[in-house]
């Protein structure tokens, strides 16, 4: 399995490491005695500009206009790569499209990420084995193409809101629209000495688009999943992410300290 590290202000060029590995995989898998599937953990982001009425495939996306910075790309750029080291070479591979959101004032809309289709950590994990093959039945012939790491049911971000204000209590002040919850990240911008204690900054970029699309009523968008729940048992009964499982997130974030972060795949 093998994914790159969320670096979405960065440009393509500085990404190009984690892209020769892409390639180096491929060269691991057909050299190896037995036929080695390789697993890319690919991101929504590379579908943050669909505008189309029906849901994003399980498929391959060759139009860059739906990756909108240099990371997305980089995914998009690995994930052709892929594609057509099967094609060509008939190495086993495929690539699983990861929604997942880890999360003083809250915003009260995370834009098109309002609507909740979060996948626990452990489910994407199982996800990975069940398609691979390694935990279920699949033929090797099979092991290629894409899945999508999203929860197809959902819930509303502001219900999991009051759980996350509940458990923090002074230290969330208030809940703030998005645009006010981005103005003031981008005003701690200036302050921040250890990006750390700050890491949402790193996202900045990335908040500001979510708050635009918001503003012009891009609304949520769907992930088709029936290739995906046919061959991933746990994604075919995973449940929507409940308030006393986002309130278990935030136990363990309060103990490793990752303050104000939300984070993405």
């Amino acid at each position: 399995m093998v994914s790159t590290p969320p670096q979405p202000r960065e440009t393509l060029d500085g990404v190009e490491p984690y892209i020769r590995g892409v390639r180096n995989l491929i060269d691991f898998s057909r050299k190896a005695m037995k036929r080695v599937p390789v697993v890319f953990i690919s991101s929504v982001v590379t579908t943050e500009g669909w505008r189309e009425k029906r849901p994003v495939p399980e498929e391959s996306i060759h139009d860059f206009k739906f990756a909108l910075n240099g990371y997305d790309h980089s995914k998009l750029v690995s994930s052709l790569i892929l594609e057509r080291a099967t094609e060509m070479a008939g190495v086993p591979t495929e690539v699983i499209r990861v929604g997942q959101v880890y999360l003083g004032a809250l915003p009260d809309s995370v834009g098109w990420f309002s609507t909740v289709d979060w996948t626990p950590i452990e489910g994407i994990a199982k996800e990975v084995l069940e398609v691979s093959g390694v935990t279920e039945h699949v033929d090797i012939e099979d092991v290629k193409g894409y899945f999508h790491g999203v929860n197809s049911r959902h819930t509303e971000w502001p219900t999991l809101a009051k759980t996350v204000m509940e458990f923090y209590g002074d230290r969330i002040k208030k809940m703030v629209s998005l645009d006010e919850w981005v103005r003031e990240l981008e005003k701690s911008q200036a302050t921040t000495e250890d990006i750390d204690q700050n890491p949402g900054i790193k996202l900045l970029d990335t908040y500001k688009a979510w708050n635009r699309e918001a503003k012009t009523g891009q609304g949520h968008v769907e992930f088709d999943m029936m290739r995906t729940i046919k061959y991933s048992k746990t994604m075919r009964e995973m449940n929507a992410i409940t308030p006393a499982l986002m309130q278990n997130w935030c136990r363990q974030w309060s103990r490793t300290d990752r303050r104000g972060s939300l984070i993405r795949g």
